[in-house]
């Protein structure tokens, strides 16, 4: 076991097992949907695109595919041999009951099919062949790249139905759930409809206001995760990432930059600054690897900012509202003019003094971006942190 995570096992939530979660997700979903079809705004229906990776671990009896270790190349260990028959299971099962899913380490896979890939970043039990009945495989199963519409969320919700009734699946403290958000709609007065969800990326304004306000209510959004989240070894959360920087100047540092890619290397690249670290909170690296030098967005990749501090979950009410939070910023940050300079946020608008905003609630400031729904989701669920060494103030 992974010595980073001391808790694996006793935080890990065995979701065939746990029939009590699995019905009462259940039960939630229609009623989720129900509230979702009249609430989503039009702009993010049409201009905004999702996918989400969903990190779990499937037990597996050995025995049932031992004998794919004396097959294939020599270059591969037994254990690779060994995972990548479960693997190639997962893909032929969905295959089998109707889901579009790609090969197996194809070298092109199709971003509107599903997408079964190791997860390497999960802490696991090791496992003996020879003597252990049972092991354990990380797996990422990315989804298509999806519109903010009610079918998209029916879909995850089939697939996770699915997943829990075919396989024992494990979600530990190390996996993750992450959201990537793309722009499919260059004119704001465009519709998406009918287009290709290829996105177009985000400016450079956009970027920097959405980086602005996960730095200035970090904690915040930090409240709606467990502690493991934060912890660096798992998750870099943007106030241990950016470290190495003095609080008061990350804001104007966000704000000075004349380029994604220099937006990159002060948010990304501080990654350097940290030994054995976690997957990045929030991040851009997509944006800025398809980026030229004076800004403007090349014609390749898919150009999306992307959501990983979520712990992994096959709860659809989860991941709806956390799939939705994010896009709500997006589109708060892809709308709104430059904030910061100074603080022309969604909140605190009429404010004529500082606040701090370590002070400011985060069901308030849910409520006060327009983020209602998810206010009184997360109202009972939030985890309370050590945010002494964190004070700042806005105005």
């Amino acid at each position: 076991m992974d010595s980073r995570i001391p808790d694996v096992k006793e935080s890990a939530v065995h979701w065939r097992k746990d029939l009590q979660k699995r019905v009462a997700f259940a039960v939630r979903y229609p009623e989720i949907m129900a509230r979702f079809r009249n609430s989503l705004p039009n702009e993010v229906r049409t201009l905004y695109t999702f996918s989400v990776e969903v990190e779990f671990i499937i037990k597996f009896k050995i025995a049932d595919f031992i004998t794919t270790i004396n097959t294939g190349s020599f270059h591969h260990s037994a254990e690779w041999k060994l995972l990548r028959a479960v693997y190639e299971h997962i893909v032929n099962e969905m295959q089998s009951n109707g889901f579009l899913v790609n090969t197996y380490l194809q070298n092109h896979n199709d971003a509107s099919y599903w997408t079964v890939k190791p997860a390497t970043s999960i802490a696991t039990e090791e496992f003996d062949m020879a003597e252990d009945e049972w092991g354990g495989c990380p797996v990422r199963l990315v989804a298509p790249v999806m519109t903010y519409g009610s079918p998209s969320f029916d879909l995850i919700n089939n697939v996770l139905i699915f997943l829990n009734q075919q396989f024992d699946i494990v979600v530990n403290a190390s996996c993750s759930l992450n959201v990537h958000v793309g722009n499919v709609a260059a004119d704001k007065d465009e519709a998406a409809g009918g287009k290709e969800l290829q996105s177009l990326g985000f400016s450079l304004t956009t970027v920097e206001n959405l980086l602005s306000f996960i730095w200035l209510f970090q904690l915040q959004l930090q409240e709606i995760h467990p502690p493991s989240r934060i912890c660096e070894s798992i998750c870099l959360s943007p106030c241990t990432l950016l470290s190495h920087l003095h609080i008061r100047v990350v804001k104007e540092s966000i704000q000075s930059c004349t380029s994604m890619q220099q937006l990159y290397r002060l948010w990304d690249g501080a990654v350097a600054f940290h030994n054995d670290s976690g997957k990045l909170a929030y991040s851009i690296k997509d944006m800025a690897i398809h980026a030229s030098l004076n800004g403007e967005l090349l014609d390749s990749g898919n150009r999306t900012v992307q959501f990983g501090q979520h712990q992994s979950t096959m709860d659809i009410s989860e991941i709806y509202h956390w799939v939705m939070l994010v896009g709500h910023l997006v589109r708060l940050a892809d709308t709104c003019r430059p904030w910061c300079r100074p603080l022309g946020l969604a909140v605190g608008r009429g404010r004529t003094r500082p606040f701090k905003t370590s002070e400011y609630a985060t069901t308030r400031l849910l409520i006060e971006i327009g983020a209602v729904e998810h206010a009184d989701f997360y109202s009972a669920r939030l985890y309370q942190h050590d945010n002494t060494d964190y004070i700042y103030y806005c105005g």
